[in-house]
């Protein structure tokens, strides 16, 4: 199964605990946030792009690498950022 970067790139905004509060969200932010839902950065979400994704066994986790130099950590089997 072929996943594509855009669908990526939605799992990991739509995912976010970042805005907590409605009225904040905005569909075309990217907000990038650490683990405990802290906002790091926002960007046009028109400028974010997947550069790297692996899988990682050992700690059953995806790694996703941005265009802007960042990085996240997806547990998979919760699909809860770490």
């Amino acid at each position: 199964m072929k996943i594509s970067v855009t669908h990526l790139t939605s799992f990991v905004v739509l995912d976010q605990r970042f805005p907590p509060e409605e009225d904040l969200e905005d569909p075309d932010v990217f907000y990038y946030c650490d683990a405990s839902g802290e906002l790091l950065r926002t960007m046009k979400k028109m400028d974010v792009h997947i550069t790297a994704m692996a899988y990682a066994p050992a700690i059953g986790s995806i790694i996703i690498g941005f265009n802007f130099g960042s990085f996240q950590i997806w547990r998979v089997e919760s699909l809860q950022l770490e």
